[in-house]
């Protein structure tokens, strides 16, 4: 059997494991200390992060914003129009000083309609702004990194086709155009392409034919706008057949349309003084529908929208630029040669008296001042101080290209008929290929 331990041995073996027992628990003791002084410290941190919370102020809400949409109302300056919307005062300046550093925006051709919209927060501090030039392109001005207003350009993205626009005159020639489903700038840029040579008011007749070699530019596949017209042909009873093509020279001066001989298209005087060709009244005697009584009607009356832009039918300088008694606003451009041209009830004068205008530069806007009964510009011209009949006065001859560039010229219109017979033709609403001179 085992043998038991004696009990100095027991003496030997207690003492030690006493020890053993004491070092356990003074360890586990510390460890157990040290705990609770750590979760002291978090549950104090706590506390006092609970404390800070309740007596903390109550942090201030994000500032909103609220969405302003204006236009620029008839009347109005651009900055008022701003205003009205909403927009207050210094934001306002913040936002035309932003879009003359821009560089491209042109105040002159602010119309009344054109649509803005701007984001302002509850303190009337402006954050964005955009300004609607038509339907490809407007003006962002937002805030950078400095707090400052930017303003950015933004065009959207195009295609563009070369084609052949063709028809014949039912009625009038701006409806031919609007029948096939295009726009009304096309009939206003091919009157521009002929008004040297063609009177779209008088001389246009049914049956009448015409051929536009040009681009247009689509959005998405819906026609947005057109650039540049290469060629144009009109085949009219009175008009007999007229055609021009573009000439693109180094030289400005030498730059623009001419015929088949190279004799520029662009003359001294143009016939209008606007797109809108719609007479309501024209030279000679009749009867006046404000003052009830028979009188010479010095000019011819365009109807035309509040707004209308107006041009310099030549080169010149503004002799008056003021009020005018029943004329409202009037303009008066001296050509040389004895010849004045006055232009009648505008609803804004862009022109000053004394400065120097060049032919198609636009000097006014069309209203209803004066004695008018309605929107409309009053044109006249007048030779030696005698009034004379715009319709029939004589624009002048044109100028022929020099010898030397004759050549490139022939060159230039020999690559345009090649890619006008053989660009795709726009007939009855309908793209067909097909050769334009059949």
């Amino acid at each position: 059997m085992p043998r038991r331990p004696d009990r100095y041995e027991e003496e030997l073996v207690t003492p030690q494991r006493t020890w053993l027992r004491h070092m356990l628990l003074l360890f586990f003791g510390g460890l157990l200390v040290a705990v609770d002084v750590k979760v002291v410290e978090i549950y104090k941190a706590h506390k006092e992060a609970e404390i800070a919370a309740m007596t903390a102020p109550a942090p201030e809400p994000p500032e909103r914003a609220k969405m302003l949409r204006g236009e620029i109302e008839r009347g109005v300056s651009v900055i008022g129009s701003f205003v009205d919307a909403g927009i207050p005062n210094d934001q306002a300046n913040s936002v035309i000083a932003a879009l003359r550093r821009e560089g491209t925006f042109d105040f002159t051709t602010c119309r009344p309609g054109d649509r803005f919209y701007a984001q302002v927060t509850d303190s009337g501090k402006l954050t964005r702004f955009a300004y609607i030039i038509n339907r490809l392109t407007h003006y962002n001005v937002q805030r950078n990194a400095e707090d400052t207003l930017v303003a950015e350009r933004v065009v959207l993205p195009t295609d563009k086709t070369e084609l052949v626009i063709t028809g014949a005159i039912e009625s009038s020639f701006y409806k031919s155009i609007l029948d096939m489903g295009e726009l009304t700038k096309l009939a206003a840029n091919v009157v521009r392409f002929f008004e040297y040579d063609i009177d779209f008011v008088q001389e246009v007749r049914k049956g009448d034919t015409y051929r536009i070699f040009l681009e247009r530019i689509t959005f998405q596949d819906e026609v947005v706008d057109y650039g540049r017209i290469f060629a144009a042909e009109y085949k009219g009873e009175e008009t007999g057949r007229v055609r021009g093509y573009w000439f693109e020279s180094d030289s400005e001066k030498w730059r623009g349309y001419y015929n088949e001989k190279g004799q520029q298209m662009k003359k001294f005087l143009l016939r209008a003084p606007l797109d809108v060709l719609r007479v309501t009244s024209s030279f000679g005697m009749r009867f006046h529908p404000t003052l009830k009584r028979r009188k010479m009607h010095t000019g011819v009356d365009y109807g035309a929208p509040t707004g209308t832009s107006v041009w310099a039918v030549a080169d010149g300088r503004v002799t008056h630029a003021g009020r005018a008694g029943g004329y409202g606003n009037m303009i008066a451009i001296s050509h040389g040669f004895g010849l004045e041209s006055r232009y009648a009830h505008l609803s804004r004068i862009l022109v000053k008296r004394g400065q120097s205008v060049r032919q198609r530069q636009i000097i006014g806007r069309v209203g209803a001042t004066g004695r008018a009964t309605g929107p409309h510009l009053h044109f006249e011209l007048r030779k030696n101080g005698r009034y004379i009949n715009p319709r029939k006065v004589d624009i002048g001859t044109s100028v022929t290209l020099p010898a030397g560039l004759m050549g490139e010229f022939k060159k230039q219109m020999k690559q345009i008929n090649e890619a006008w017979e053989a660009a795709p033709v726009l007939k009855d609403g309908k793209v067909r290929r097909e050769g334009v001179f059949k």
